[in-house]
């Protein structure tokens, strides 16, 4: 399995560089022998002046990423790299499915899907269903049509809301498809108060992404921000400046 993911080069990122650091050292400490392969790209550049950046790498990245599916002979996990690794990634090779997404109850947030993990086998049915979803999200998805906007309040993001659209319309149907839970594979914002021993990678998002780049401790976080969590993310990163 080769892990794959894309890193965005522009002005200003020196932040994110840090979290990319942070994801790398806490993936070859779980996972040494695994192949992983970074994408550097420049940043896209505008389709139109109402576009929200986000949107623009979302779209971008996924662009990226189905180039890589299509060329693909072995499996790929595809990641961003804003991710703390914790524990050993191979286990979700055990799935029988052509692509497998993380995903959650409904209940806990009404964003279904985190685009952020991707396990996909290179088969002809999940190129075709990367492909589909790529040109969806490039040529289909607009932020401005009423119809998008309804479904991006909810999915958040372009890549997710134009995958929320394929699933619910079973478009690619003969793709096999598994979904696995984000308190374990993908634990982001909506599943932290359910993080737990058997939660193996920790996305590294909004309050608690930006408590950790002000290099903030437990007892200066708000407790509903889980600070029990930068605790983790400090100490992997202390032990990366300690092995250079």
């Amino acid at each position: 399995m080769e892990v794959f993911y894309t890193y965005f080069n522009k002005p200003g990122s020196s932040d994110f560089t840090r979290l990319k650091e942070l994801f790398e050292y806490s993936l070859k400490k779980h996972n040494p022998k695994l192949k992983i392969t970074a994408h550097v790209s420049e940043y896209p550049a505008e389709r139109k002046p109402s576009e929200r950046s986000a949107h623009l790498e979302n779209i971008h990245k996924l662009k990226i990423w189905n180039e890589k599916v299509q060329k693909a002979r072995g499996a790929l996990l595809l990641v961003d790299c804003d991710l703390l690794i914790l524990d050993d990634l191979s286990e979700i090779q055990k799935y029988d499915a052509d692509i497998v997404f993380t995903d959650r109850d409904m209940k806990f947030s009404t964003i279904r899907f985190n685009a952020g993990v991707i396990f996909v086998r290179p088969t002809k049915e999940a190129k075709q269903f990367f492909q589909k979803w790529c040109d969806i999200s490039e040529n289909d998805f607009d932020i401005e049509n009423d119809f998008w906007k309804q479904i991006c309040r909810q999915a958040k993001g372009a890549t997710q809301s134009t995958l929320t659209y394929m699933v619910d319309n079973n478009i690619c149907q003969n793709t096999k498809l598994k979904f696995i839970p984000c308190d374990i594979w993908n634990c982001a914002a909506a599943d932290w108060s359910r993080f737990s021993d058997k939660t193996k990678i920790l996305h590294v998002k909004s309050e608690l992404r930006k408590w950790f780049l002000m290099r903030a401790t437990e007892q200066q976080m708000e407790e509903k921000y889980n600070g029990h969590l930068i605790n983790i993310l400090n100490k992997y990163e202390a032990e990366l400046h300690g092995n250079r």
